[in-house]
């Protein structure tokens, strides 16, 4: 049996926090433009059935007087990202290679009666 298009993690986001919300799957699947049977299958599939979303934070209505450590979330720094990237994003902020030296371009507006004027 075919299966219809796999899900991108934003739109399991977006699920996840619909669930979190307290929507059911119809309403889900409607905001989603997927059907609702395809919403409980992913929802089985990722295992956030009753309550538990396997983010490490417990829900207070599962579980009493349960302490939640807080994970810490790491910054990204340059060495996180590929050289490659990292040249393709200075290169959309308008720095360029020349002579093996890194050059910036500056827009800048210039008035043409000035440069006609002298």
């Amino acid at each position: 049996m075919a299966r219809g298009k796999d899900y991108t993690t934003t739109e399991l986001a977006e699920i996840k926090g619909y669930l979190k919300d307290g929507c059911n799957y119809e309403e889900i699947a409607e905001l989603m433009g997927r059907s609702k049977k395809s919403i409980e299958n992913t929802v089985q599939r990722q295992g956030w059935t009753k309550g538990r979303f396997n983010d490490g934070i417990v829900e207070p209505s599962t579980q009493k007087q349960t302490i939640v450590e807080q994970v810490q979330v790491k910054e990204k720094t340059l060495k996180d990202f590929p050289a490659r990237e990292i040249i393709k994003y200075l290169y959309n902020l308008g720095y360029r290679i020349e002579d093996n030296k890194l050059v910036c371009y500056v827009k800048q507006a210039v008035n043409v009666k000035d440069i006609i004027n002298g």
